[in-house]
């Protein structure tokens, strides 16, 4: 066989398939395509003219997007660089050819070689056949001399190329909608396309449709400055990340955090971002109120390049703990995919993301600094986020930690650094544990609201980092007790029933006039292992051996020797003549401490609500 060389060859009839079908995410990403192509014409434009190579007049440099849905065309005009036949022939003709590398190694300046671009790969024009299926392109060409040129193809596959009409600079590319893109692309179809991909374009857009104007006008290829007079531009050219923080004020940031997010709801505080290195990157992040259910990410940061909208909620670029926040990010530094709504793999995306979290965990440290009263009636609403942050990312907990704070029992907050060391108590809910909780303040130990899903994985990774110096237990697992007249008291044991409670050891201790007449202690491995227990997901051997522990596992019965009803029972536990009313008094006393301990429910509370009843009965008779 002789050796054969050659160049590969792509056939139209194959790739347009592909452009419609599978470049692009989304079936309205055309439009916004479309409009970065006629952004970049301007910017072109205005490049040149800083350096001398053309001249503007006093014509507003923008962009012109008509709808006649009556016809079933969509025109989207500027009045930019425009092109030449030759121009035509070079860069529509030669599929995935961008005229941008031209451009700036002929005029672009060496220093600012990407300032305001948006497009790079030459595929965008033909996103236009996703959803129509003729296209016209009618064309002028900035330089002098230029004649119009006009091109034309159904389909994409076939064109040609004739003189044009247009008499004004710029282009104006037409979309002959397909009978099926004719119903979804409507007058509001097309006004919400243009908010979401360019609400921010750096250009100022114009819109007309059947309404505006005639339709004459809306097939116009030259510009319609005539009908602007008193026409607004649909689209903000200088959105606020772009001014500097000292120039904006708190109701602008609050306004412009309502109207992106249509939210009724004003943000809690915000971090203007600005940044050079390793991107270029500026924005801002909103702390909005969050609930303590987990809510739905989508949408919540908004990706923008060169102020054109490209993808949200990049986990590349943003910590998914930080999509619990609400704001803009926009870099011209992006390294996109062809289809420009995914990035490309790039090292420097860590550094990018570790900077962003700095600057939000140096944002709470200021304001638990400098305003502690507001921070602590904010945390309520953020306090979601910071925790699942530091459950995300231990870096973050580094950074925040000194502005993490803890709801109390009396409440108000404790600081972690005003935590002691060693044992640290908690309640799972402000109304649950009473009686451990008022043990405990009684003897001056604070008591944590550990209310939340997330706070029983907090914990544990709080203990891991104190490397051993604290440890958080449940306010039932842990309270002091004066065992000081230590007895025998086994046979007193007997007297309470076994099959509702597996008491390990009995004792009697002062726990004040005011505490029950007996409570419960259970080890915090034996809660935690029973937390354990309740996970779904976990290896079946081993939810066979932590159950097989839980059987097995018993508790402490501590009797308040200061309750009036538990010395009536060690009164009667010591006359065997009493035998029968000291079990009565002993298994209503344990059934109380189930009851001060929470676990007390189901029929075991009504049994116990009807044996309150009779000892009422009794003792109203008596």
């Amino acid at each position: 066989m002789k050796t054969k060389k050659g160049q590969l060859q792509v056939s139209t009839e194959n790739i347009f398939p592909i452009i419609r079908q599978w470049l692009y995410s989304d079936r309205d990403i055309f439009l916004r395509e479309l409009i970065s192509n006629a952004a970049d014409s301007l910017t072109k434009l205005r490049q040149m003219s800083n350096l001398g190579q053309a001249e503007l007049g006093e014509e507003e440099l923008r962009i012109e997007i008509r709808l006649d849905e009556k016809e079933g065309k969509l025109l989207i005009a500027d009045n930019g660089i425009g092109m030449t036949a030759d121009d035509l022939d070079k860069y529509i003709n030669q599929i995935a050819y961008s005229g941008m590398t031209d451009f700036v190694t002929e005029y672009q300046e060496s220093d600012n070689e990407n300032a305001g671009f948006i497009g790079h790969f030459g595929l965008g024009f033909y996103s236009a056949f996703m959803v129509a299926d003729r296209v016209e392109i009618d064309t002028l060409s900035w330089q002098d001399q230029a004649s119009p040129a006009l091109w034309q193809s159904n389909e994409g596959i076939e064109f040609e190329i004739s003189r044009g009409s247009r008499s004004t600079r710029g282009s104006a590319i037409t979309l002959f909608l397909t009978e099926e893109d004719k119903d979804w692309l409507t007058d509001s179809k097309v006004r919400a396309i243009i908010e979401k991909y360019a609400n921010f374009l750096a250009w100022p857009i114009y819109y007309f449709n059947d309404q505006d104007t005639d339709t004459e006008s809306l097939a116009a290829v030259d510009m319609l400055t005539s009908e602007l007079e008193g026409k607004e531009p649909i689209n903000i050219t200088s959105p606020l990340w772009l001014k500097s923080p000292g120039d904006v004020t708190d109701e602008e940031y609050i306004d412009f955090y309502k109207d992106t997010f249509k939210s009724m709801q004003e943000p809690l505080f915000w971090v203007h971002l600005n940044m050079d290195y390793p991107f270029r990157l500026k924005g801002i992040l909103y702390f909005p109120k969050v609930s303590n259910n987990y809510q739905t990410l989508d949408g919540r940061i908004l990706i923008f390049y060169n102020q054109v909208f490209v993808a949200d909620n990049v986990k590349e670029i943003i910590p998914e703990y930080l999509f619990l926040l609400q704001g803009v990010l926009d870099s011209p530094d992006l390294p996109l995919n062809v289809s420009r709504s995914f990035l490309q793999t790039d090292p420097n995306f860590q550094r990018l993301a570790q900077h962003i979290v700095k600057k939000v965990a140096d944002l709470l440290k200021k304001l638990f600094k400098d305003d502690r009263e507001y921070y602590e009636q904010v945390w309520p609403n953020i306090n979601l986020f910071v925790k699942y942050g530091i459950l995300s990312d231990p870096k973050f907990y580094d950074s925040v930690k000194t502005a993490l704070i803890y709801a109390n029992t009396e409440g108000g907050y404790i600081a972690e650094t005003e935590l002691p060391e060693g044992t640290v108590l908690y309640t799972p809910a402000i109304d649950q544990l009473s009686p451990y909780v008022r043990l405990a303040e009684q003897q001056d130990k604070p008591v944590l609201v550990m209310d939340q899903e997330i706070d029983s994985p907090l914990m544990s990774f709080l203990e891991y980092h104190s490397q051993g110096k604290r440890r958080f237990v449940r306010v039932d697992a842990d309270f002091s007790t004066d065992e000081s007249n230590k007895q025998d008291l086994s046979k007193l044991l007997q007297l309470f029933p076994s099959d509702t409670v597996r008491i390990a050891e009995l004792k009697i201790s002062p726990l004040g006039e005011g505490a029950p007449p007996a409570l419960l202690h259970e080890a915090e491995e034996i809660r935690r292992m029973r937390k354990i227990s309740e996970q779904m997901g976990l290896d079946e051997n081993i939810k066979q051996d932590v159950q097989a522990e839980l059987e097995s596992a018993k508790v402490d019965l501590i009797l308040n020797e200061d309750s009036k009803l538990t010395g009536r029972f060690l009164r009667l536990a010591e006359l065997e003549s009493q035998d029968k009313k000291a079990r009565e008094l002993a298994s209503y006393i344990l059934t109380l401490s189930q009851l001060a301990q929470g676990t007390l429910t189901g029929s075991d509370l009504a049994d116990f609500i009807e044996m309150s009843a009779e000892l009422a009965d009794r003792a109203l008779d008596s």
